[in-house]
């Protein structure tokens, strides 16, 4: 009887948690939706502005900019980490933190001094280990663009003050449904040799001169490219999270056919040894 009663809670515990895990597989799956748009939208934006930048500085050696100089050393690095403030999404935070410790250590046995620009709660354990400057970064969940935006120019504003040498970015890289892998990246100076083409875009005229135009499409593009991977880590962590629930809700349904299985064993084992006791008693009346 007590294993009966057991088997029955373990029973309605796993069905709770399954209706738990279903309920944020569904959530995950609709926050990717409205994610994943935003991913489509933005992307050929920023990849335009990028090659466009490209272009333009391509065209004549002597064109420059400030946010695309690269420094002739690079002593002081600034590295942001972009986890996020909630668990329950597979490995995503696991990878993201393992990539950057690597991404540190690398950047330390080079000698350089790295300081961290930590966002989300789940990261903060890199942000707990490290003795040099950082900040932690908890309200920039779903890639607010205004937030997003204000960290670029505190880190716009560093490197033009030579604060910082170089600005990389660790993130988890959006690639489809089924692969996303973690990927560091160069967000300041602007990596032209990223962008740069054989082929030009097109013969345009440039109004009202090259300089004026790359004063202006310069820092949008890096505003640009900062969201676009905001929006991607956005994107993988909630696809993450729903494939990491949908198993977890299958895990569950499976769990219930097992215990349902042992209910209706030992529900049956307890009818047959009644039914041996009735039977028994009812042989000692008929002697």
């Amino acid at each position: 009887m007590a294993e009966i009663k057991t088997l029955v809670k373990r029973r309605k515990s796993a069905k709770n948690i399954q209706k738990i895990t279903k309920t944020m597989a569904l959530i995950a799956a609709a926050k990717y939706k409205v994610a994943s748009r935003k991913v489509t939208a933005a992307k050929p934006y920023a990849e335009s502005l990028n090659k466009l930048v490209a272009d333009l500085m391509s065209r004549d050696s002597s064109l420059s900019h400030p946010l695309a100089s690269k420094r002739e050393k690079v002593q002081n690095v600034s590295l942001i980490v972009i986890s996020s403030n909630r668990g329950f999404c597979g490995a995503y935070n696991t990878n993201v933190i393992s990539y950057a410790k690597k991404e540190i250590q690398k950047l330390e046995e080079q000698g350089k001094n790295v300081s961290l620009h930590v966002v989300g709660k789940k990261a903060s354990v890199i942000y707990n280990e490290s003795s040099g400057p950082k900040e932690l970064y908890l309200e920039l969940e779903d890639a607010n663009y205004d937030k997003v935006y204000a960290l670029a120019e505190l880190l716009i504003d560093q490197y033009l003050n030579n604060e910082v040498d170089e600005v990389r970015v660790v993130f988890m890289e959006y690639i489809s449904a089924t692969q996303q892998k973690p990927k560091a990246t160069t967000f300041l100076p602007f990596p032209i040799d990223e962008y740069r083409s054989e082929e030009s875009s097109g013969n345009y005229e440039v109004y009202p001169d090259v300089n004026e135009v790359l004063n202006y499409v310069v820092p949008q593009s890096i505003y640009s490219n900062l969201y676009r991977i905001f929006l991607e880590g956005a994107v993988s962590e909630h696809i993450s999270r729903m494939l990491a629930m949908n198993k977890a809700t299958d895990n569950a349904a499976d769990m219930i056919k097992d215990l349902t299985r042992l209910y209706n064993r030992a529900r049956q084992a307890q009818i047959t040894s009644e039914l041996s006791e009735i039977m028994g008693a009812v042989r000692s009346l008929q002697k």
